[in-house]
């Protein structure tokens, strides 16, 4: 198209010699459109100069060659996209092309015809080329800028469509009337189009809130200053929709003319809720931080206190007011809070919760007890502070203590009352020994030695509970072991004739069983002693017991001659065996089976109190 322009007119200066736009339109083309363009309208405007033949044709195809290549050296140094040239680069563009057109002459031509040529040639082409190149560069940047315009009002649109359409929010735009010109959402009850070219304001519920809304618009608009204004909307249905909108002035570009609004309005219901209930909350829990008795203060990270509640005015005998601004570490005497100190370091320094109880002299002056949490507060794994909690224990440790010294009062008079009772049966033991001695009759003196027994059997319950910590159960492995030892001894059993096998598991019964359990098992084993082998003969006495859930078991038996034959043992007169089954039944709520059988067997079960 450019080397068809330049075809149209051309001036002849003599035979076969033209002064024409060629050269210029080559050169504008490389230089705007594309090097490629350049060359192409190069060949064509060539090919049309050579047609037209003359002397001037070498020249000619030199010039217009050269305005090719000058717009392509142009073309390269600009960097911006579409290309665009200055007034003055667009000077200095025509002054190259007509020198590099001219400085062919004297090379291609006689001196004398050259001489002839410049003199016509060289005025008017430094003159006519920048300027042309100037006119025809001009019109291109002017078609250039319209084309970005229109591309950038084009991309503009497209944003803007795609803003409205996709935003959550509500968007409109006012005129400098207030009237609104675009909506990408209708309003309850309306359409978009009926929306427009009315009053934004007169949406607004509730007079006092037009005039408000009225007059932030109406500023926006003298000062150019962005605003924002918070409104509410009861539905239909009930429901109140709460809505933030900022205003920006829309400014005219170019100049500092404000040509309308445009209001962004959001949705902040469900923030305002949040909000609503994040009050509620705060309210709710500083209602529980100010009347809790305990005391609560924080820290930040200096450990200075930020927070004081009023349960601390009571435990530390200060006003809190007193007390914020403190550091921990710092500003208390160290002899005051230096056991406490201890918990702080250490659940500051491990970011764990420490349980503490502490001995403190509060800012009044008073000695306390006190315990509670620390608590470290961490933030992106970083100490950030501490809550402690607090509470005053010095009354109740000083009750524990009282009781503490009660109770050690009254283990000690337990304890020396078994000491008193397990001695007073001792001598009632010496007291029986002594009476067999100085009896002849062996009938007496072995009742006498079986009182012994009995007697020992309840004095050695006593014994076992003075040497225990637990003054309410005895250790009935214990107390038995010790009691059958006893009546070996008493017996004086020669233990190469008669042994005793005992397997009685660890279990802790009341007083109220171990008595008579004591008795019955020192009424068996004395009876097998004396009965079951006679003539020294040898055998063996076997004692169990075993805890099944929570019945007792015991099993006496031994391997010797057995109960006589036809003997109904539940009717004999016998006290001994009449006190077994007395004690078993009355006093254990128990059971007692009996069996005869290589020898004697005793089964005895009863529920353990608890």
């Amino acid at each position: 198209m450019i080397a068809v322009i330049g075809m149209i007119s051309r001036i002849e200066l003599s035979d076969g010699h033209y002064i024409d736009g060629r050269i210029i339109l080559v050169g504008i083309s490389a230089a705007y459109a594309h090097p490629v363009a350049g060359i192409v309208s190069a060949l064509l405007v060539s090919m049309f100069r050579v047609s037209l033949g003359g002397a001037g044709v070498p020249i000619g195809v030199i010039g217009i060659c050269g305005g090719a290549l000058v717009g392509m050296l142009f073309f390269k140094s600009n960097k911006s996209i579409p290309k665009m040239y200055s007034p003055v680069m667009l000077l200095i563009f025509g002054l190259l092309l007509t020198l590099q057109a001219q400085v062919w002459i004297p090379i291609l031509y006689p001196w004398d015809v050259a001489i002839i040529l410049i003199k016509k040639v060289s005025l008017v082409g430094i003159i006519s080329y920048p300027l042309g190149t100037l006119l025809i560069g001009s019109i291109l940047n002017t078609l250039i800028q319209f084309e970005k315009r229109a591309v950038a009002l084009k991309d503009s649109k497209e944003r803007w469509r795609s803003l409205t359409e996709t935003s959550p929010d509500h968007i409109l735009t006012l005129d400098t009337d207030l009237n609104i010109q675009f909506a990408n959402y209708s309003a309850p009850g309306l359409t978009v189009n009926e929306l427009i070219g009315t009053p934004l304001y007169q949406y607004v519920e509730g007079k006092e809130k037009q005039d408000e809304v009225k007059a932030i618009l109406e500023s926006v608009l003298n000062t150019g200053r962005l605003k924002s204004y918070e409104t509410d909307y009861n539905t239909p249905e009930g429901e109140t929709i709460y809505y933030e909108s900022s205003v920006i002035p829309r400014i005219l570009e170019g100049s500092k003319k404000i040509i309308g609004l445009t209001i962004s309005s959001r949705n902040m219901t469900e923030r305002k809720n949040m909000e609503d209930e994040m009050v509620s909350l705060k309210e709710f829990y500083q209602h529980i931080l100010e009347k809790v008795e305990d005391g609560i203060w924080v820290t930040d990270s200096e450990d200075v206190m930020i927070y004081f509640n009023p349960g601390m005015d009571k435990i530390a005998g200060v006003k809190s007011e007193d007390m914020l601004g403190l550091m921990v570490t710092r500003d208390f005497p160290e002899e005051t809070i230096q056991h406490f100190i201890q918990f702080y370091s250490k659940a500051k320094n491990s970011l764990q919760s420490q349980q503490y109880e502490s001995q403190v002299i509060t800012p009044a002056g008073r000695e306390t007890i006190q315990a509670g949490n620390l608590v470290p507060r961490i933030k992106n794994g970083i100490y950030d502070g501490m809550i402690c909690t607090i509470r005053d224990i010095t009354e109740r440790k000083q009750a524990e203590e009282k009781i503490s010294s009660s109770l050690e009062e009254k283990e000690t008079l337990l304890q020396e009352i078994h000491h008193r009772v397990k001695n007073n049966m001792q001598v009632i033991n010496s007291l029986l020994r002594l009476q067999a001695d100085n009896i002849e009759d062996n009938q007496i003196k072995e009742i006498l030695k079986e009182s012994q027994g009995r007697v020992y059997a309840m004095s050695a319950v006593h014994e076992t509970l003075h040497g225990s910590e637990n003054l309410s159960d005895i250790d009935l492995k214990a107390y038995l072991s010790k009691m059958t030892t006893s009546i070996f001894q008493t017996y004086a059993v020669n233990p190469a004739n008669v042994s005793l096998k005992n397997d009685i598991e660890d279990s802790p019964i009341n007083i109220n069983q171990a008595y008579p359990l004591g008795l019955i098992v020192n009424e068996l084993v004395s009876n097998s002693l004396k009965y079951a082998f006679p003539e020294e003969s040898i055998g063996e006495i076997c004692l169990s017991m075993k805890k099944i859930d929570k019945e007792l078991k015991i099993i006496m038996m031994d391997n010797g001659i057995g109960m006589p034959a036809g003997l109904d043992w539940k009717s004999s007169s016998t006290l001994g065996l009449k006190l077994v089954r007395t004690l078993v039944e009355n006093q254990l709520d128990g059971s007692i089976e009996m069996e005869s059988k290589n020898g004697t067997k005793f089964t005895i079960k009863f529920s353990i109190e608890t």
